[in-house]
């Protein structure tokens, strides 16, 4: 057990009420009112609003390896690479497709539903009332998926970033310089992008202040983009929130400890904390590395898989670095995972 979680914002169904007693939480996601957590032995928990049955997960589950929350339905990827869904299925956001396989991404916008596959094509389906489904076929490679109220972002091979679906506030007018982007965050008409440098570059809705990025903000190892608010989590493992404030989405709880983990949902926010300190003398553990994908001429991918006490969530490099084009025949790959506190493991 490594982990505590806190919530602020909006709390009108108890979306933002900390679960009591829980310490095993390796993510957060959340939803328009509801929250899901990620546990460590692979089960999941949700809470807040139900009326559609979205805080209702499926009896048995227990290998849960990410987890999505939307409008009014989540989701969740299996560790055998296959998704599913619960809640409202107006907009058929819950009917998986049947041929869907191989997943290592998912995300949950307001009517729809996303998933990256290992070999780095992206499925989407539900509502497609605003093209927010149909996904270009000059895509290419992704690597990150994301999905706000009726657009979807992903982030290709190379750092660049796609967008398509509803342009009403330009959220899918991507800026032409952005590159070098290692995350991406949709929100409801914004979204936010994390450049290898640490920077945050946000584009779209702004009616809030939502893309008004900090002059400050530096050293940002993680984004959350929610209704009109932003997240960023430096690596220091403080908190900087900006846009929205009706409902104190961005007032962060006083005495906040560093954290490692955070999610934005509707007016809503989630963040988890080691309770381990955050310094420590332990290198974080690697107890996978697969390969997913090799093509000719193609980049291969590969999903690691790390164990840290002290931060669930390490950075992973690789040498030579991921999207590399490889020659003919064996290449041995180095993976280095690195925490907060700079411990290392190759």
């Amino acid at each position: 057990s490594y982990s505590r979680m806190t919530g602020w914002g909006r709390n009108d169904y108890s979306q933002s009420t900390p679960l009591d007693g829980a310490t095993d939480i390796v993510a957060l996601a959340a939803g328009a009112v509801h929250s899901l957590a990620l546990h460590g032995d692979g089960t999941v928990t949700a809470w807040g609003r139900n009326l559609y049955g979205q805080c209702v997960v499926p009896a048995g589950l227990s290998d849960a390896v990410a987890i999505a929350g939307g409008q009014r339905h989540s989701l969740v990827l299996h560790s055998d690479g296959t998704v599913e869904a619960w809640g409202s299925d107006e907009q058929d956001q819950c009917t998986v497709p049947a041929a869907l396989s191989n997943a290592v991404a998912i995300a949950a916008g307001f009517q729809h539903s996303v998933a990256l596959r290992g070999d780095g094509a992206v499925i989407a389906w539900g509502d497609n009332s605003a093209g927010q489904c149909d996904v270009p076929l000059d895509l290419g490679t992704a690597m990150a998926v994301s999905a706000g109220s009726g657009h979807t972002i992903a982030l290709r091979l190379d750092g660049t970033v796609l967008a398509w679906g509803r342009n009403s506030s330009l959220q899918c007018a991507v800026p032409s310089w952005l590159g070098n982007v290692v995350a991406i965050s949709a929100g409801w008409n914004h979204n936010l992008a994390l450049r290898d440098d640490g920077t945050v570059v946000a584009w779209g809705a702004n009616n809030f202040g939502q893309c008004i990025v900090p002059a400050d903000l530096t050293g940002v190892v993680a984004i959350a983009a929610g209704q009109d608010f932003s997240l960023a989590l430096r690596a220091d493992g403080t908190v900087v929130a900006w846009g929205r404030d009706d409902y104190g989405q961005i007032d962060l709880p006083s005495g906040l400890p560093p954290v490692s983990n955070i999610a934005a949902g509707g007016f809503h926010g989630l963040a988890f904390a080691p309770l381990q300190p955050v310094v420590d003398n332990l290198a974080p553990e690697i107890f996978g590395c697969e390969e997913r994908v090799v093509r000719v001429g193609r980049p291969a991918l590969f999903m690691v898989r790390t164990r840290d006490n002290a931060d669930p969530r390490p950075i992973i490099t690789y040498n030579p670095p991921l999207g590399t084009i490889l020659p003919f025949g064996d290449t041995t790959i180095a993976v280095t995972v690195r925490d907060f506190s700079g411990n290392t493991n190759t």
